[in-house]
């Protein structure tokens, strides 16, 4: 939903500053909506510990993001991601 917006913004000719202060508000909040998702919903089937918030809290920030696509279990329970 956030690139469509962005998409429609870039290819738009606003010129009213309001209304680009609108949309752009617009798209911080649906960012903001998927990003308080994905840190709230991905969880580990078994304990439930939520992958995202704790890659972030215990990964180095240039990492985080990288240990999510390789991990292949659980760091709390051990439960093998399938």
């Amino acid at each position: 939903m956030g690139a469509v917006i962005a998409f429609f913004v870039a290819k738009s000719q606003l010129e009213d500053p309001i209304a680009r202060i609108i949309v752009g508000l617009l798209v911080a909040v649906v960012l903001a909506i998927g990003a308080f998702y994905a840190l709230y919903s991905v969880r580990c089937p078994e304990c439930k510990l939520r992958w995202v918030w704790w890659a972030l809290k215990t990964q180095p920030h240039s990492r985080w993001s990288h240990w999510l696509y390789e991990f292949t279990e659980c760091p709390q329970c051990k439960h093998s991601r399938g």
